[in-house]
């Protein structure tokens, strides 16, 4: 059927009926975001956000946001309040099995800590627990940066990117691309298939990442939300020596841009003795404790 043909039910040109159903997912989406701007952020901030948008034409609102599960509060701006959303309300990041006690005052790390919200509720949760926070973009990086600075020396902050092998990481972001968002990193070198990455950041593999919490020493938590990237780093055989200090494995799997990751997770964890606890979605808590 070309472009200039009539649909046989709704009696419009199809290039025109797509056109319109573009339109309807477009509209769809702004209310989706608007309502979860609401709910997450209150009217007086929505409103700043709407304002910012609409009558100043800024690409992003600074925020300051607040939350009782936070010891201070975060600096991000209207592109981060889905991730706020995520960790603070859909409590995506949170392990409520075994004793709190076992896990606190272990080795936590974040890989893929955007800017900073999963950091700073891990840190806030556990007091005596050392953060290890790992972001590859440079622009989340600046806000997990200042978002950890209340938290001193307790919370680490490494700019990298999970690999199985040490090297340069291209990120490409297709999303940011489609949508404008920042915190939707693909990571890939398979330049041929995504496109060329037009920013690398450093790779930190799972050796990397035992000396970074010191050789010896247990992680209590291992959350990673990489956009893709787990599916070359937890099917390589490097990162056994890795899980195998893990408690708890909290990670969301990304199988709509890379097939395959959650298999490749699930296999990785099972080899290191972590048994599926709880899912949620596309994310997937492991864990080696006794309920």
């Amino acid at each position: 059927m070309s472009g200039s043909e009539v649909l046989p039910v709704a009696g419009m040109p199809v290039e025109r009926a797509s056109m319109l159903g573009n339109f309807a997912r477009r509209q769809h989406n702004r209310l989706h975001f608007l309502d979860m701007l609401l709910g997450t952020i209150g009217l007086g901030k929505t409103a700043k956000v709407v304002f910012g948008k609409k009558a100043m034409g800024m690409a992003e609102v600074p925020l300051r946001l607040e939350h009782p599960d936070l010891n201070f509060p975060i600096d991000c701006t209207d592109k981060d309040v889905g991730t706020f959303n995520e960790v603070l309300f859909q409590r995506v990041w949170e392990y409520s099995g075994g004793n709190g006690r076992e896990l606190n005052g272990l080795a936590v790390v974040d890989a893929g800590a955007s800017e900073g919200t999963s950091t700073t509720y891990l840190a806030s949760r556990y007091p005596d627990s050392t953060i290890f926070a790992i972001e590859p973009n440079g622009r989340n990086y600046d806000y997990l940066e200042k978002n950890s600075r209340p938290y001193g020396s307790r919370v680490h902050t490494v700019k990298a990117a999970l690999a199985a092998e040490a090297g340069s990481i291209g990120l490409v972001n297709e999303e940011a691309l489609t949508f404008g968002a920042h915190n939707c990193y693909l990571y890939s070198n398979d330049f041929f298939r995504v496109g060329h990455p037009n920013v690398f950041a450093p790779a930190i593999t799972p050796s990397g990442i035992i000396d970074l919490v010191g050789r010896g020493n247990r992680v209590g938590i291992f959350k990673a939300d990489i956009e893709g990237a787990e599916i070359g780093f937890f099917r390589s055989q490097a990162a056994k020596p890795l899980l195998d200090l893990v408690d708890v494995l909290m990670i969301e799997t990304h199988d709509q841009w890379h097939p395959g990751c959650s298999l490749a997770v699930e296999r990785a964890a099972s080899a290191s003795g972590l048994k599926s606890y709880s899912q949620e979605g596309h994310t997937t808590i492991y864990t080696r404790l006794a309920d």
